[in-house]
């Protein structure tokens, strides 16, 4: 007998949540990562970023943006199998800011004090939601400190606070080491 992948994550996500209160949830699109309230707070680098958790390309031409952000997804806009999509406030400063290539601009703003963002499919049902907060639980640095919120992984409940967390500032924050489990040099200590 075989079964599915999205089977045996049900399986083993029931458990999950009904003994230790974890919640997962499973779109195939997920926003994955906001920046709110830049660094300086005048920058006009704010964005959002979708991401395709499934393992086949999307189209997502018609798709937009309901709360916080009003844009809509051209004609023939596509996203890979566990690829990035990012929509800016303005994409010409986030390429100066960093580096990276967006869609875009979109109109409104993300407020700094928290909101709901809304994305929906072009027949208008609804996609993905998060209510962003600007104070703990959900990561506080990043409320003006130039920092992004990251979704931690698109399997949790995006919509609660310990589901993100700061990301990184190139030149700022200190880079993340994870160590492997299989790594022989790691003790750890008491």
């Amino acid at each position: 007998m075989t079964y599915s992948p999205k089977t045996i994550t049900k399986i083993f996500t029931f458990p999950l949540f009904f003994f230790c209160g974890i919640s997962f949830s499973f779109s195939e699109i997920v926003i994955n990562e906001v920046h709110y309230n830049s660094e300086p707070n005048n920058a006009l680098n704010e964005f959002v970023e979708i991401h395709n958790a499934s393992d086949d390309s999307i189209n997502i031409s018609g798709w937009f943006f309901s709360d916080g952000i009003d844009y809509q997804f051209p004609q023939n806009t596509e996203i890979k199998a566990k690829g990035y999509l990012v929509v800016a406030e303005n994409p010409e400063e986030l390429v100066k800011s960093y580096g990276k290539e967006a869609l875009g601009p979109y109109s409104g703003n993300l407020a700094s004090d928290g909101e709901r963002i809304e994305l929906r499919r072009s027949d208008g049902t609804v996609a993905d939601t998060v209510r962003y907060q600007s104070s703990f639980p959900w990561p506080v640095g990043a409320n003006g400190f130039g920092s992004s919120m990251e979704l931690i992984n698109p399997l949790l409940d995006n919509d609660l606070g310990g589901s993100w967390r700061s990301s990184s500032v190139p030149g700022i924050l200190p880079e993340l080491t994870l160590i492997g489990t299989g790594n022989s040099d790691w003790r750890w200590r008491p």
